[in-house]
């Protein structure tokens, strides 16, 4: 196990050998497509969620205004609507990527 003074005294390449970490292995390219997948749901998560606060100031700053209010509501709708496809595609894309691995391994 490495310690302090070693990560200061060499590269970080040998500390994290010494501390464990494999650095020299290659990512397997269905995982690296999952990370990115993920990551990309992960940025589709927040732009929801910055919908929903929009539609909602917009909903509460519209002081019964219908025009403001209806606005409101599409925006929300639209952010619910994408919030479920976000999610079914966060579903069927590790299904497929499990189901892929799983074969893999099988097929070994």
């Amino acid at each position: 196990m490495a310690n302090l003074k070693d990560a200061f005294g060499s590269s970080i390449k040998t500390f994290a050998d010494k501390s464990g970490y494999q650095t020299g292995a290659e990512v397997q390219p269905e995982v690296l497509v999952g990370s990115i997948i993920q990551t990309v749901l992960q940025f589709l998560g927040v732009a929801f969620l910055g919908l929903v606060i929009y539609g909602g100031i917009i909903w509460m700053t519209g002081s019964g205004n219908e025009d403001n209010v209806k606005r409101a509501k599409k925006i929300i709708t639209a952010a619910v609507i994408g919030l479920v496809i976000v999610v079914l595609a966060y579903a069927i894309s590790t299904f497929v990527i499990q189901n892929i691995l799983q074969n893999k391994i099988r097929n070994i």
